[in-house]
């Protein structure tokens, strides 16, 4: 009962914003717009990583017959300058405010900095849509576990039970089986029904959006 009055008072509407979302994550895929144009044969580092966390946004949008929406890829150097490009990638966040924040990748480290950016992207009212790591079980590494009231940590389910590498998280998708194994596809997938949420119900803040989310998403069997 409560789902479904939950989904009833998303009222459709479709306002045009600067940017939608925004996916960080390691790999390549050119920025793409419209319902994400992607360059999928396209490969840095030796990684498709980040075309198949795109793939699995722009797979996720069209299922939910999704509007075209203005979408932005940056890709984390993770072999030069990991943490100087991630902190980068997130200050253009800073700048361009997106309704979304897709964030597909994911340490044990806490860095201040990053908690900064985060906070600061937070004051924009952008939902963070962090994945919650594959460390088998335990605390969710970071960014997702950082005190911050837009962040909404992902895990990955099968029949709604937390798969054996998945961390602990906030909510919970189940694992789509095109899609690689781990926590940074469900991430992906997760901040494409997030931003038909928020384009659904525009006047809801991102602290209300991650509420919704977590009483839709939240519930795995123990």
């Amino acid at each position: 009962m409560t789902t479904v009055k939950l989904i009833s008072f998303f009222v459709l509407c479709l306002p045009v914003f600067a940017v939608d979302i925004i996916q960080i994550d390691v790999g390549n895929a050119k920025n793409f717009a419209g319902v994400l144009i992607m360059a999928a044969n396209d490969r840095v580092h030796n990684s498709n990583h980040g075309t198949d966390m795109a793939n699995a946004l722009e797979d996720e949008l069209k299922h939910q017959r999704s509007k075209p929406v203005t979408a932005k890829q940056f890709l984390w150097d993770y072999e030069n300058n990991p943490r100087e490009s991630l902190l980068l990638n997130l200050a253009k966040v800073v700048k361009e405010k997106p309704k979304v924040l897709s964030l597909s990748l994911g340490g044990k480290n806490y860095d201040d900095l990053e908690a900064i950016l985060l906070d600061e992207i937070a004051n924009n009212d952008v939902v963070i849509v962090a994945a919650a790591g594959n460390g088998g079980g335990g605390t969710q590494y970071y960014p997702a576990n950082y005190k911050n009231r837009c962040i909404l940590s992902v895990g990955t389910a099968i029949d709604k039970q937390r798969v054996s590498y998945s961390n602990d998280a906030m909510i919970w998708l189940e694992y789509n089986k095109k899609d690689p194994k781990g926590t940074s596809s469900s991430t992906a997938r997760m901040a494409a029904i997030v931003l038909q949420i928020r384009r659904g119900n525009p006047k809801a803040t991102c602290d209300e959006v991650v509420l919704t989310m977590r009483m839709l998403y939240g519930t795995i069997k123990k």
